[in-house]
């Protein structure tokens, strides 16, 4: 499927989900001008979502946010493997402009949820997207990596985008702080379980599970992003996923799918 049919396929996709025919029309105008386009640029445009009850989110019509809110609300690539409690504590790393986010906290109207997102821009636009839910929802800027550090982030859409730790002669290139799920769990989650975990880092999965840490224990259940395109396979990943502690299973989908784990 080329890359121009997929979005167009996203936006039909996503005006079904829109709410009230102001954002459907917003949608629309967006899409079959460019023109308009070209003078917004990558502007988020604020539309009313029918799965969030009306409630707004501010996407990116031309980029790939449509596509991520029909992974989210229509194949429920977000969603938790197992039954939470009213309470939760959620944790989503890798969380883009807060849209997977935003259902789990509608979902879970009491769930505590922490969002953890390292690029400027979609940090930025998720801090506007969850501050509807409050301070049961918090948003911190940094990556997440196997150590403390700082990386560079290289390559200019999600499938190409890679990090590596900076180095000397990066001095032009943009920073951004770095650490591991420990030190990140220690600050803002100090004490007691994390009911789930997904975990969507670009790629960066694998190493980050290679480094293992404290954290497993205190993860009930845990969906893990695959890029069989990167060779990080189904299989990889759940022996990733046993090697900490975790009952796990590979839920496929057309584009790769996930590793799941569950603590027994």
């Amino acid at each position: 499927m080329s890359t121009l049919l997929a979005r167009w396929r996203s936006a039909i996709a996503a005006l079904r989900m829109t709410h009230g025919a102001r954002s459907r029309a917003r949608l629309l105008a967006f899409k079959l001008d460019p023109r308009r386009s070209a003078r917004v640029g990558s502007e988020p445009v604020a539309l009313r979502i029918a799965p969030l009850g009306g409630r707004i989110l501010h996407l990116r019509p031309h980029g790939t946010d449509l596509a991520t809110l029909v992974h989210v609300f229509a194949e429920g690539q977000h969603l938790p493997p197992i039954e939470l409690p009213a309470e939760a504590r959620i944790c989503e790393l890798g969380a883009n402009v807060g849209t997977a986010v935003a259902a789990l906290a509608h979902n879970y109207p009491a769930a505590h949820l922490l969002a953890v997102e390292p690029d400027p821009e979609n940090a930025a636009i998720a801090a506007r997207n969850l501050a509807q839910f409050g301070e049961r929802c918090r948003l911190v800027r940094v990556a997440i990596w196997d150590h403390v550090c700082e990386l560079v982030l290289e390559g200019s859409t999600p499938t190409s985008l890679r990090a590596r730790p900076a180095e000397a002669g990066d001095r032009g290139s943009a920073r951004v702080a770095a650490t591991t799920i420990d030190e990140l769990l220690g600050a803002e989650l100090p004490d007691g379980p994390v009911d789930y975990l997904h975990l969507c880092i670009e790629g960066s999965e694998p190493r980050v599970l290679a480094a293992g840490g404290r954290w497993p224990q205190r993860v009930r259940s845990i969906r893990v992003e695959l890029y069989p395109e990167l060779g990080y396979r189904g299989e990889d990943c759940t022996a990733q996923l046993r090697a900490l502690g975790f009952e796990a299973r590979i839920e496929s989908a057309w584009w790769g799918g996930y590793g799941i784990g569950v603590r027994g």
